[in-house]
């Protein structure tokens, strides 16, 4: 077995108000088999839409305030480089998007139950128990913070530190980073914020290839 590789990493926001966010995909984001996952944050309590083809992993809200939400696809070769998230009403947001390589042939990725906070500067992805065990795991923190704060720190351990963000009053921001790590759990450290801010964090756990990778058939129910 060998652990999933990050192979490409891409991000942006929208800086003014809309229902339709554009999601900017990493490079060789067509490469089939290779596994897309899009971080999504928006300012206010939003049901988030994704176009045909993506699943959502899990989507959790703070009443008015703030929704974090990922959603994820196995790239079939017939991707364009962006894609269209909806909200319901007009909110800033901020994403960030990853590829993955090395996936596991039928497990989809898996998340925690999202922690909440209605203000604190250190967001706390929760533990992880992935359904798979004890194997090469690729985990991902990831969180989405109210405001125009900024990511000061990352989980211990943890590398390649992304932050995504609208730097406005009205607008959120996305944090996320990523381990390779043998085990059957996880609880990721905590992250940093430049102040105190409403947040919502999470934990993602995408599994080895094992069985020499592709594709996968496969829904996730929806965490809140």
């Amino acid at each position: 077995m060998a652990f999933p590789q990050v192979a490409a990493v891409n991000g942006g926001n929208r800086y003014l108000d809309g229902t339709t966010h554009i999601i900017d995909l990493p490079s060789g984001y067509d490469t089939v088999g290779d596994l897309l996952i899009v971080v999504f944050g928006c300012d206010g309590s939003e049901s988030v839409g994704w176009p045909a083809g993506w699943t959502e992993l899990f989507e959790k809200q703070i009443t008015l305030v703030l929704t974090l939400a990922v959603g994820y696809r196995v790239a079939e070769g017939d991707e364009e480089s962006t894609i269209t998230v909806t909200t319901g009403t007009s909110e800033r947001s901020a994403h960030t998007s990853y590829r993955i390589s090395g996936i596991h042939s039928s497990s989809a990725p898996e998340c925690g139950s999202s922690n909440t906070s209605d203000g604190s500067d250190s967001p706390d992805p929760p533990d992880l128990d992935p359904s798979w065990g004890e194997e090469d795991t690729l985990w991902i923190a990831a969180c989405c913070y109210d405001a125009n704060k900024t990511i000061s720190g990352y989980p211990t351990n943890y590398t390649d530190g992304r932050n995504d963000h609208s730097l406005s009053v009205a607008g959120c921001g996305v944090g996320s980073c990523f381990r390779e790590l043998n085990a059957e759990s996880e609880t990721p450290p905590l992250f940093a914020l430049s102040a105190s801010e409403q947040w919502i964090a999470n934990t993602l756990a995408i599994r080895c290839s094992g069985d020499g990778g592709g594709g996968f058939a496969y829904s996730q129910a929806v965490i809140i």
